[in-house]
């Protein structure tokens, strides 16, 4: 997939693109259990000769369970837990939990 972002540079914002593609099928551990996934890299570049941006693992469905970014020479796993909706008073109350927000 060719996916449009916007991307902030030295001359204020512009269209960039991302590449995104399934690699490989993985089976992953999640929430106790082990789950058949396809592992899906995004790179900044079409060719895999740049290593990914982020890496996400998807179950057959298209939900998303677990993904991987590096961020200055760290990697970080985000894992998602659940899926509900919320409503805006239910978000707020989350930020202000988990960050602190006023």
């Amino acid at each position: 997939w060719k996916i449009p972002t916007i991307s902030a540079g030295t001359t204020g914002l512009g269209l960039g693109w991302l590449y995104a593609s399934v690699t490989d099928r993985e089976r992953i551990f999640w929430m106790g259990e082990e789950v058949d996934t396809f592992r899906v890299e995004i790179r900044t570049e079409p060719t895999e000769e740049k290593r990914p941006t982020h890496i996400s693992w998807c179950r057959k469905d298209g939900i998303a369970l677990k993904q991987q970014m590096t961020f200055q020479s760290l990697v970080y796993d985000i894992v998602f837990v659940s899926r509900r909706a919320v409503n805006r008073g239910e978000a707020i109350g989350w930020g202000r939990k988990y960050f602190g927000a006023p």
